[in-house]
């Protein structure tokens, strides 16, 4: 998504994760709605970037993800409920 070398980030927020064998650090920017983005998506007023870079059982990975939504709140906030969300998909049989 080139929207986010385009324009700065409205909010960035980066946490780090330690458990058993898995380190992860996790960056999420915050952007504005930005020129370009579908106008049939009416009401989305941010998208945001999810960065993971870390180490599973040893083995190095990268992973990014895009989400939009029509919330306004800053990139803290859209990880802690990236976070409550992952919890209860992680938790389903």
């Amino acid at each position: 998504m080139t929207q986010f070398e385009q324009v700065p980030v409205q909010s960035l927020d980066t946490q780090t994760e330690q458990t058993r064998d898995r380190q992860t650090q996790r960056t999420v920017s915050v952007l504005d709605r930005v020129a370009g983005t579908n106008p049939q998506r009416v009401g989305v007023q941010r998208i945001m970037r999810v960065e993971r870079v870390g180490t599973r059982a040893n083995r190095p990975f990268t992973e990014t993800i895009f989400y939009i939504s029509s919330l306004t709140l800053d990139a803290a906030a859209f990880a802690q409920r990236i976070r409550q969300h992952w919890h209860i998909e992680n938790r389903l049989p």
